[in-house]
């Protein structure tokens, strides 16, 4: 057991070698722990990257459409009222071409 190394007593030579056995077997394990979590750390680190990337991406595709629909908007109005004027243009002069030819008696 990893965790009462320390606490087994010195007898023998042999159990001297036994306990430095464990102590290494135990040492070993706690390194092999140690690299795991620090290629999970590492690996993590990499995926909250590529995704901190994905989001400024799509955080610059979202500005750049919503510039796009901004100006589409603005060109969508003033095209309307450039129609509109063009209609009230068109129907005052109807209005008195109307009075010109009801005047004349036409």
């Amino acid at each position: 057991n990893c965790s009462n190394w320390e606490t087994l007593q010195v007898e023998s030579g042999g159990a001297f070698s036994l306990q430095v056995l464990e102590f290494k077997t135990c040492l070993l394990e706690a390194v092999e722990e140690l690299q795991i979590r620090r290629d999970a750390e590492i690996r993590f680190g990499q995926q909250i990257n590529k995704l901190v990337l994905e989001k400024q991406e799509l955080e610059w595709q979202k500005e750049a459409l919503q510039h796009q629909l901004e100006t589409m908007i603005k060109q969508h109005t003033e095209a309307l009222a450039n129609f509109k004027k063009q209609v009230g243009l068109n129907f005052v002069y109807l209005n008195q071409t109307y009075l010109l030819h009801f005047e004349n008696g036409e």
